[in-house]
Parts: structure tokens; sequence; C-alpha cells
């Protein structure tokens, strides 16, 4: 059983597998970056952190790409021009991902995150706990996972949010 999981690992299509679409968070180090895989294209929600996820390259690289950046810091965007060589990415996009809150009306960058929701993922960026309290009232749909943004607790992800996401409890 070991070397059948161990081959089904290393190329699922050989055995007549095919697990897309499927969605990667890929450990970046400080910063984010999601990518949701299908056969002909890939969508990257956010693109930056300290370290390259190269394997984004063999799943992404002959693919149309699409990108959304939560908002303007470097470690969500610092990677773009990887993308960029792999042909045209598109923004704002026809697809899954649909943005469900986006704002300008903060000083910080962090509280100004766009928030994306994709196969009831919902993508937060870096969004504060006074911006969560405004887009956590609105109505959500069905929510089965929180991507969390990498600065914490103590300035997001609050329990005012956690009680106001729909099926998440």
């Amino acid at each position: 059983m070991r070397i059948v999981s161990l081959l089904i690992l290393l190329s699922p299509k050989s055995l007549g597998l095919n697990f897309l679409p499927f969605l990667i968070i890929w450990n970046v180090g400080q910063g984010q970056w999601t990518s949701y895989v299908t056969p002909s294209y890939c969508i990257h929600i956010d693109a930056g952190g300290e370290f390259y996820p190269k394997q984004v390259e063999r799943w992404c690289s002959r693919k149309t790409n699409y990108v959304q950046i939560s908002h303007w810091d470097k470690d969500h965007y610092s990677f773009l021009y990887k993308i960029k060589r792999f042909g045209p990415m598109i923004q704002n996009l026809h697809s899954p991902l649909v943005t469900i809150y986006s704002t300008n009306r903060f000083k910080d960058k962090n509280s100004n995150s766009t928030i994306h929701y994709l196969k009831e993922v919902l993508f937060v960026g870096d969004s504060t706990i006074k911006a969560e309290k405004i887009w956590a009232n609105l109505t959500l749909p069905k929510v089965k996972v929180l991507l969390v943004p990498h600065h914490g607790s103590q300035t997001s992800s609050s329990e005012y949010l956690l009680k106001h996401l729909p099926n998440l409890k």
C-alpha cells in the first residue's frame, strides 16, 4: 500500500487519476500566496512572500494565470514578475473567484484588504479587526475554510468575525 501511495503522489496521471482542480497554500515565509489549479488555468490570490514556491511553475506555467491581490503590501505581490513570465496575467477575471468586499476607507493597507471567496474558502488578505466588523455583517456565502491573515489573532480573526461566518461553527 505504501508503494501505491508513493506512485499517486509522484504521478497521479500515470494511474489514470486526476485530482484537478485543487487549492495550494504555498509556504512562502512571511506573506501569502494561494493558487487554485485547474486543467486550463490557475488563479493566484496574492503572490508574495519571502520564498518563491518553484512548484508553481510545474502546475501553472503553461496555463492562463489569473491574479487577484488583496492589498498592495510587498509580501502579497513580490513574485508577480515571476508569474508574468508564464504569459499574460489577467486581473478582474470572470471566474469562480468572487470579490466579497473592497474598500479604501482606512489609512492602513491591511484594513483595506479585498475579501475574496472561492469554492467555500474565504480569503481575507490581512484584514484587521476594525475592517472585519464591517464586512462580517454582509451576507456571506457558505464558508468551510477561512484563510486567516498571517499577522496573527491580535490584529485579525476576531471572535466577532468567527461568530458571523455561516457554517464555520
